[in-house]
């Protein structure tokens, strides 16, 4: 394995870990058997959107949530092996250039784009609002996320900081 930007454990003890051109590697280290998930671009549909992966957040109801770089992001089903496509196109995100997505304790998605902070309610599949440097960002590119116990969305970007309470 080489080009690797992240890896994340799951509740059974596999490594899903996001390769920056050969999609994800499923490892289990006691059995040492590894399972991919990849972009084929002679098929079309239940695949990943993209094999250049940013980043995985392991989510909810057995989802694994999967960010590429130029693509959008992939909601992965690991009990149905079906995947969920989200695209500018088909979801209204700010961009498909997605360095991360977190599932918040509600289900709702937070996903950091590299042109703003967008937001998908628990149970839809469209972006229901964006945040930008109009909202009070210190810059658009948005490279982390991650929740407190005070419901805050803390959000890192290439200028700095900054908390959303989530909510309100």
């Amino acid at each position: 394995l080489t080009d690797i930007n992240e890896i994340q454990e799951d509740e059974k003890g596999n490594l899903w870990i996001a390769t920056n051109s050969n999609g994800v590697c499923i490892y289990n280290p006691g059995s040492g058997n590894m399972q991919w998930l990849k972009h084929n671009v002679q098929k079309s549909g239940n695949q990943l959107l993209s094999n250049s992966v940013n980043a995985i957040h392991i989510g909810r109801n057995n989802y694994v949530w999967i960010s590429t770089s130029s693509a959008g992001f992939n909601g992965y089903n690991m009990q149905t092996d079906e995947y969920t496509d989200y695209t500018v196109a088909n979801s209204g995100l700010s961009n498909d250039g997605i360095n991360i997505v977190l599932e918040d304790e509600s289900s709702n998605l937070w996903i950091g784009s590299k042109t703003g902070l967008n937001y998908i309610k628990a149970g839809s599949n469209t972006v229901n609002r964006i945040y930008t440097k109009i909202n009070g960002l210190p810059d658009e590119s948005i490279n982390g996320l991650e929740t407190d116990e005070y419901n805050n969305l803390w959000i890192s970007t290439n200028m700095g900081l900054a908390s959303l309470n989530t909510q309100t």
